[in-house]
C-alpha cells in the first residue's frame, strides 16, 4: 500500500530537472556538487578504516502492464539481521555511487522510478556510532553529517518518482533516508521504526528533525523518536501516520 497527498500527481514528481534536457543548455547531472560529496565523504572515511560498509545495489525489475523499467536500491551490508546495516562515510560514499547510476538512467528515459530496500528483517538503522570516538574535531562531525544530508537529498531532485520500501527495522537515518523519498511503504511486520538518537543527545540531524514534522506534524513525530517493542496497535498507529500520511513536500 502506497498512499500520496490526494492533491499530488505524478507530474508534480516527474519534472524537468537540472540534466534531464541537455539539449537545452542545462548542466550535466550530479556535476560538481556530487563531485564535492565524494571529496569529503572520502575524507571522512579516513578516520574510520574499520567500517562495516553497507553496499547499495542497483538491479532493474520490469513493471508489469509495459510500465517501463524500475530500478531498486538494496542496502546490504553482507551479513545477516543479527549485524544491521548502518551508514559510515564509506556506506553512504556507495549508496552516493548508485545514485550517479540511476540518475543517469532516468535523465536518459531508461527508468521510470527508484526504489530503496534493504536486506532481510533489516532496511537500515543509521550512522555508525561507533565510530564517534574516532571524531576529534568539529570539521570531521560537519564532513559525516553533511555528506549524509547531500546523498539523502539527492533521492529528493531525481527526475523520476522515488519510493523507500521499509522492508525491516528502520531506525535514526534508516528512517531519514526514507523520508527523503517522495512515497513510502512499510512492512506489516515492521519490528521497529525510531529516531532513537535522540535519547543518547543526539539530533536526528539527516532530516528527522524536519522532515518528520513536515509530513505528520510535531506531535506525532515526537511519539515516532520510540517506536520499539511497543504494544501492536500503537506501534501500527503511529508508523502508519510516519510512513503513509503524505508524499513529501518540497
Amino acid at each position: 500500500m502506497c498512499i500520496r497527498d490526494r492533491h499530488s500527481t505524478w507530474d508534480d514528481v516527474r519534472r524537468l530537472r537540472h540534466g534531464r534536457d541537455r539539449h537545452l543548455g542545462e548542466p550535466p547531472l550530479g556535476g560538481q556538487q556530487v563531485s564535492k560529496t565524494a571529496e569529503l565523504l572520502n575524507g571522512a572515511a579516513e578516520l574510520f578504516p574499520d567500517e562495516v560498509v553497507t553496499e547499495a545495489h542497483v538491479r532493474h525489475l520490469n513493471l508489469p502492464g509495459g510500465a517501463g523499467r524500475f530500478a531498486l536500491i538494496t542496502l546490504d551490508n553482507g551479513h545477516d539481521h543479527k549485524k544491521p546495516s548502518t551508514f559510515g562515510p564509506q556506506s553512504l560514499a556507495r549508496l552516493d555511487a548508485a545514485i550517479d547510476q540511476v540518475e543517469r538512467e532516468a535523465a536518459d528515459g531508461e527508468i521510470v522510478g527508484v526504489g530503496v530496500t534493504g536486506k532481510p528483517f533489516v532496511f537500515a538503522v543509521g550512522a555508525d556510532l561507533k565510530g564517534v570516538e574516532m571524531l576529534k574535531e568539529r570539521e570531521q562531525a560537519l564532513a559525516i553529517g553533511k555528506g549524509g544530508h547531500d546523498v539523502f537529498s539527492r533521492l529528493a531532485d531525481l527526475a523520476v518518482p522515488t519510493f523507500a520500501y521499509y522492508n525491516g527495522a528502520a531506525m535514526g537515518g534508516g528512517v531519514e533516508v526514507g523520508l527523503h523519498c517522495n512515497y513510502r511503504t512499510a512492512s506489516a511486520a515492521l519490528p521497529a521504526f525510531s529516531l532513537p538518537e535522540v535519547f543518547l543527545g543526539l539530533v536526528p540531524g539527516w532530516g528527522g528533525c524536519t522532515l518528520l514534522p513536515n509530513l505528520i506534524g510535531a506531535e506525532r513525530a515526537v511519539s515516532v523518536r520510540s517506536l520499539i517493542h511497543i504494544s501492536e496497535p500503537t506501534r501500527t498507529l503511529s508508523i502508519s501516520y510516519a510512513v503513509f500520511c503524505l508524499k513529501k513536500k518540497k
